[in-house]
Formats: structure tokens, sequence, C-alpha cells
């Protein structure tokens, strides 16, 4: 996992603490905060969560490694300034273009096949809601996976992460 996580801090210029936590529900979640010394950002990733990806496929390491792709994606907005510009009554458009982060991530990588991103696609359309009225509401579970698919193709291309940051956000607003 420590080596995932290198391979998405060289896609994405953050520099974000990360922790390990126990989660009574499987959950994971990107704050501004830094509660790591010399960092800049946190990343909560509970171990709930891991151990229930792990359990639901035998490649469910891919879906971790979007997951903290997904996770890692929300830094750069704070960074970035894409936490307000993508601001709404809920927290879709903000969800759906660190889903679209996430697949940039997995297709910029290389080292992530079209049939491991679909392990991915499978795991964000589990977490998909139809909840449109909550403030948390993370977009529906076909809107996360179009989210994610239109990443890893301009990861594929070899787009740049600010491009791509930039399309995503266009991409996430007419969904």
């Amino acid at each position: 996992m420590i080596a995932e996580i290198r391979k998405i801090l060289n896609v994405f210029p953050i520099d974000p603490g990360f922790k390990f936590i126990r989660d009574d529900s499987p959950n994971a979640f990107a704050v501004a905060e830094s509660d790591v010394p010399n960092t800049r950002g946190t990343v909560y990733i509970g171990m709930n969560l891991i151990n229930d990806e792990f359990t639901q496929d035998q490649f469910g390491g891919v879906a971790v490694a979007g997951i903290c792709a997904h996770e890692c994606g929300h830094i750069f907005q704070y960074d970035n300034g894409y936490m307000q510009s993508l601001h709404g009554p809920t927290a879709q458009w903000i969800e759906l273009h660190a889903d679209y982060l996430a697949g940039f991530y997995l297709g910029r990588d290389g080292s992530h096949s079209r049939d491991h991103v679909e392990i991915f696609a499978n795991s964000l359309f589990r977490k998909g809601d139809f909840d449109f009225n909550n403030e948390r509401h993370h977009g529906t579970p076909d809107q996360r996976v179009a989210a994610m698919r239109e990443g890893y193709g301009a990861g594929q291309a070899g787009t740049d992460v600010r491009t791509a940051a930039e399309s995503g956000a266009s991409f996430v607003r007419a969904l």
C-alpha cells in the first residue's frame, strides 16, 4: 500500500499525511488540516474499508488504490481551489471530480489495466447513492463510474494533471 501511495504522489503534486483509522462503517476521507507534521492535508483510511474491499474481490487492492487516489484527489482539490469552485448544495461535483482524478491516476500510472479499472468501477458503483438532497450526496452509481472512466481516458492519453483537473471539473458539472 505504501508503494501505491508513493505512485499516487508521483502523479498528483501534493504532500499529504496519511493515517489509518478504526472506522465503524467502511470509510475514508480527506481534510485540509495537517495531522501529520511537515505535510499539507491528511488522508484518513479506514481499516474496515480496506478489509471490505479485499473481501469483495480477489483484486480488491485495485479498489483500495482507487480509493486512496480519490482521497488524494480531495487534497489536490484543497490545494488548487476546486473545493470552492465545485462547491454546491451537495458534495456531488466535488466527489465526482475526485472520482475523475482517481480514474486519471489509474490511467496515468500505466500499471492498471482496463480490467483492473472495472474492479474499481464496481466499488464506486456500490458506493453511489440516490440521496439527491443530502449534502453528502456523492453522485449516482452511474455518475461515479462515468467520471472515473473519463478520468482514466485522460490519464491514458498522457494529459497533464492540471489540464485533466480542469477537464474533469467541466465533465462533472455536465453530468
